[in-house]
Order: structure tokens, then C-alpha cells, then sequence
């Protein structure tokens, strides 16, 4: 027998992820959105969630819903 583990029955550790982080990180649109709020590419590295003050401009720039990037404050 080997001593591997079944990776493929692991539960997922993480939250899924809001879709404008989730484009930011997989786009590599760090610097672009940042350039454009005034702020630094590692301060838009480090969010977990858009912060409810910029939720409107980057719903704007990456042309998603203001309700699918922060469903806790927005409704349709």
C-alpha cells in the first residue's frame, strides 16, 4: 500500500470567492484597479472582500453587479 493520501476526497478549506477578488486574481488586475482608486496594488492584494467604500467603482470598472461583489450589503 502506499502511504499517499486521496487528495481528491479533501472538502475544499477555503470561501469561494467574491466574483470581482476572483477576477482581480486571476486576471492580474491588481495594478489597474488600484491605479484607478488612488490606492497601491498591495493594498488590493490583500483584500478578502471589497470594501464597501469602493464596491460601486470596481463594480463599474470590472463590469460586475454591486449586488454579486457584496451581497451582505447590496440587493438586487
Amino acid at each position: 500500500m502506499s502511504s499517499k493520501t486521496d487528495t481528491s476526497r479533501r472538502k475544499p478549506t477555503h470561501k469561494p470567492q467574491c466574483p470581482a477578488i476572483a477576477r482581480i486574481r486571476k486576471q492580474r488586475l491588481a495594478t489597474y484597479v488600484a491605479g484607478e482608486l488612488g490606492l497601491k496594488r498591495a493594498a488590493i492584494s490583500m483584500w478578502k472582500r471589497v470594501p464597501a467604500k469602493h464596491v460601486l467603482k470596481v463594480g463599474a470598472l470590472l463590469h460586475i453587479a454591486k449586488h454579486r461583489i457584496r451581497p451582505d450589503i447590496y440587493t438586487r
